[in-house]
Parts: structure tokens; sequence; C-alpha cells
């Protein structure tokens, strides 16, 4: 008899069991009345899935992804004809509620994410790690875990940002060419250019998707990078900070500090002993 992969841990989160399931040799009826001890998701990679959750049926398709609490009846049924492909995972860990509240599933248990490569490519991996068990496996599977919630997290806040939804190319392209030429002193007019906007409307649909000014996102980056030359080099922090694009030596202090808390000769000292 298979022994049963449900458990409750008290680490802070516990992968229990997980794996990728192609249902298409018949069709295929789960029903748990009483749940499982642990938390349980599905994401449909292809086809439909027809779940209960909450009193209420609906029908989840390529993208979508249903949660059942620990104790919560289950559902849910596969037709061979649809050809469909689900992930699933089962853990637990006394911070489960609070990921699950903080990722998205606050008000409802299904979340409609559209199709994913990333999400597709990470549930192969920590299925992947599950199934072969080579050294380290738990690591691997909680550091998966951690990346399929974080990348969840992240579609649901960019599909509640509409300004994003609708620029979406235009933002991550332009974002992209900060990353790549954050030391270069552009000024906003010339990223606007790259968008092929003007200076006024960039500033605004940059500001309404990512949450920061187009200055405040590049700083972000500078300081991000000024932080490791800080920490791993014995550049002076004045060649630091026109190594990360700053002019004024004390403009960078002030930024720096605002950003992280300290002062670059603080955090030398810190990063250093």
């Amino acid at each position: 008899m298979e022994k049963s992969t449900e458990q409750v841990s008290n680490s802070y989160l516990k992968l229990n069991s997980c794996g990728i399931q192609k249902l298409w040799d018949r069709d295929y009826l789960r029903i748990r009345e009483h749940g499982r001890v642990d938390y349980h998701i599905i994401y449909i990679l292809q086809g439909k899935c027809t779940a209960e959750s909450e009193g209420k049926e609906t029908v989840l398709e390529c993208g979508d992804m249903i949660l059942y609490m620990p104790g919560e009846k289950q559902k849910y049924a596969f037709r061979a004809e649809n050809r469909p492909i689900s992930a699933y995972l089962h853990f637990t860990g006394t911070g489960c509620k609070k990921l699950m509240t903080d990722i998205g599933f606050a008000d409802t248990h299904m979340l409609r994410l559209k199709k994913s490569h990333i999400l597709a490519s990470l549930f192969e991996k920590i299925t992947d790690e599950y199934n072969l068990k080579k050294p380290f496996y738990n690591e691997k599977c909680m550091a998966y875990l951690m990346e399929i919630f974080s990348e969840v997290g992240r579609s649901v806040s960019y599909m509640n940002n509409t300004a994003y939804m609708k620029n979406k190319f235009e933002i991550n392209a332009v974002c992209s060419e900060m990353l790549r030429e954050y030391s270069q002193r552009h000024p906003v007019e010339y990223y606007a250019d790259f968008s092929h906007l003007s200076s006024s409307r960039f500033y605004r649909i940059f500001k309404a998707g990512v949450g920061l000014t187009p200055t405040e996102y590049i700083n972000r980056l500078r300081i991000n990078q000024a932080k490791e030359l800080l920490a791993n080099t014995d550049m002076s922090v004045s060649e630091i900070a026109e190594a990360v694009g700053f002019t004024d030596q004390n403009y960078f202090g002030r930024v720096f500090k605002k950003l992280t808390g300290t002062s670059p000769k603080k955090f030398i000292k810190e990063n250093n002993m």
C-alpha cells in the first residue's frame, strides 16, 4: 500500500508531494469529502478541469490555478477527450496561510493566470527534484516552491495593474534598456523616444505601470550595482559613484542612504568585517 504524503509540519514551508499528470486514457474524478490535512494546488497546463471550490463549480482552463485549503472538501474532474495535463503541489508549514494570501488567494481560491512557460518550467523542475531525490533535493524543492509562489504573485500583481497590462511590452522593453544602460546618464526623453512616446505620456505610463518614476527606477538599478562594487571591490566611493552613473558623489550618498538606510562608507565597513 502506498504511503500517504499527507502531513503537517511546524517548518515555515515544506513540500509533501508534487507531480505532473497526463490523464488521457480515461475520465478522472477525485472527491475528498474532508480534503487533505495540507494545502493543495492544481495548475492546468493543458486542456480543462471541472472543479468545485467553496461550494461553487467552475471550469478551469489552461493557465488557471485552484487552491484547496487544509480540511476543505475537494472535488475535481478531468475528461480524457480534452487531453488534460495538470501539475499539483501538496505542501504544509506555518507560513503557508500568509504566503497564499500574499500571492493572490486572499478573496478567492481560483486564479485565472493564463498560460505561462515560466510556471510550466518551474513545475517540471520541482517534479524532477522531488522524484530523483538527489543530494539536497529538499532544499532545491523549497527554492522552486518559493519561486512558483513568487511567479504567481507577480502575475496576479500585473493582472491587477491595468496600466501595466495595457502597455506591458513597452514597459518591459524600456526596463530592459534601463538595465543595460543604467550608467549612461540618459535623460527621460531618451527612454521616451525609445518607447515612441512623448515624454509626458511615457512618464505617466511608466509610473503607473512600475510604481516608480523613471529616475527612481534607474537609481535603484544603480544603487544595487553600487552595493555589489562596495562589498566586493577596492574601488573608492567616488569611483563607484562614477561607475554606476552618478556625477555628484554627494547626490550618490543621499540616494544610497535613502534606499539602503546607511551611508556608502558604513556599508563598506559592515560588509568587510
